[in-house]
């Protein structure tokens, strides 16, 4: 994993595809600088942190969730930054907070739907030892939008409507045009199953298709265009 330079301002740690590591994105201000999602845990933000250092960049002020899976919030526990996060997300990080991680913590995060049976491969290869887990919940909390002035540049965080979940949101830099989508852009993940929702990607597609980007980081592949993300958008609609 690689930190990309996007502009002065935008910077984006790589995900990885065996590990389920998402994009890390990192906004720079000329006050205070902002982190999109959390990462999967000490070791990713570690990555992430030493790529900062390597780069004269410096460590965020705030981190933003875009939403409460694993791979995209379990890292706060090992961050700094005021986290921040909708209240939908904190939510169910309050509810996965509460669990004795361990064999019997896990079976009943994913028997209770609070995990997609999906996410247990990954989880176990991020941890050997179950107990080593930490979640927490954000500490800021909000509903609908919250903006952020960063000094020169502006965070604006924004819940949209998502087939992957009720608690996603998306960072939205209008300065650079840019949109920072987490996962929101992709099917749900019910089980093992990626179910997609038609209305929702309906809703989905008017949001962006009114909101001024040019460029989409999503959390688990290449920035796309708008036009590309309307285009893929447009596809899932029955």
């Amino acid at each position: 994993m690689d930190l990309k330079k996007f502009s002065d301002r935008i910077y984006y740690l790589e995900s990885e595809e065996k590990s389920d590591s998402p994009v890390l994105g990192y906004v720079r201000g000329e006050v205070f600088s902002l982190m999109v999602d959390a990462g999967t845990g000490k070791a990713h933000v570690e990555r992430f942190m030493s790529a900062l250092e390597d780069n004269g960049l410096t460590e965020p002020v705030f981190s933003v969730v875009t939403h409460h899976h694993w791979d995209h919030s379990f890292g706060m526990a090992s961050l700094e930054a005021i986290t921040i996060g909708c209240k939908d997300c904190a939510k169910k990080l309050k509810a996965l907070e509460e669990i004795e991680w361990s064999e019997e913590g896990l079976a009943y995060a994913i028997g209770a739907g609070l995990v997609p049976a999906f996410c247990e491969k990954h989880i176990r290869m991020a941890y050997p030892n179950l107990a080593d887990i930490e979640v927490f919940a954000p500490d800021m909390v909000f509903e609908g939008e919250m903006v952020v002035d960063l000094g020169g540049c502006t965070a604006v965080i924004r819940q949209i409507p998502s087939p992957h979940g009720r608690d996603c949101i998306v960072v939205y830099v209008p300065e650079e045009k840019l949109l920072f989508t987490g996962d929101g852009l992709s099917a749900g993940l019910v089980g093992n199953d990626w179910i997609d929702d038609s209305e929702e990607v309906v809703k989905l597609q008017k949001l962006l298709r009114n909101l001024d980007f040019e460029t989409c980081i999503t959390g688990h592949g290449e920035p796309m265009t708008k036009f590309e993300v309307l285009a893929d958008l447009a596809e899932r609609i029955n």
